[in-house]
């Protein structure tokens, strides 16, 4: 296949291996800051969270313990089960260690990359990308980086 033929497919397209593997180094540090950056802020909110929902406990286990004790056992109030949910960051990390594991033993100093490759390594826009940032948007200490900034 000819150099124009190939290009003008935009199917793959061929960049230089040590580009890619610094690009890939670069985006995973990115994420690796931005998922622990965002794990000090879970904690803090899971901490909250915690202290929050066990001052309601007190509070409402101090009122049915008040009814309680001017009904009969049939009319007691139950007790309420309660749930906290506070999700976690994902850390990705595994993913760029094994685009960059496949970059270091491929002996070739060009490397072809399909479009959703291409995406993925040189444009830091993973498949799991949207749910990432969600997850880590109010966690953040910090404005969120580099996702998405390579256009």
């Amino acid at each position: 296949m000819t150099q124009e033929k190939r290009v003008a497919t935009l199917r793959t397209v061929r960049v230089p291996k040590d580009k890619l593997l610094s690009t890939l180094k670069e985006n995973r540090e990115s994420h690796k800051k931005e998922f622990e950056d965002s794990l000090d802020g879970y904690w803090d909110a899971v901490s909250m969270e915690i202290a929050e929902h066990m001052q309601h406990v007190q509070e409402s286990m101090a009122r049915n313990i008040e009814r309680a004790k001017t009904q009969d056992e049939e009319t007691r109030t139950s007790w309420s089960a309660w749930c906290v949910e506070v999700r976690k960051p994902i850390d990705h990390t595994d993913d760029y260690n094994r685009a960059v594991e496949r970059l270091e033993w491929e002996i070739a100093t060009e490397v072809d990359l399909q479009a959703n490759e291409f995406d993925c390594y040189v444009l830091n826009k993973w498949p799991w990308l949207q749910e990432h940032l969600t997850s880590i948007t109010s966690f953040a200490s910090q404005h969120l980086s580099n996702y998405g900034s390579r256009r």
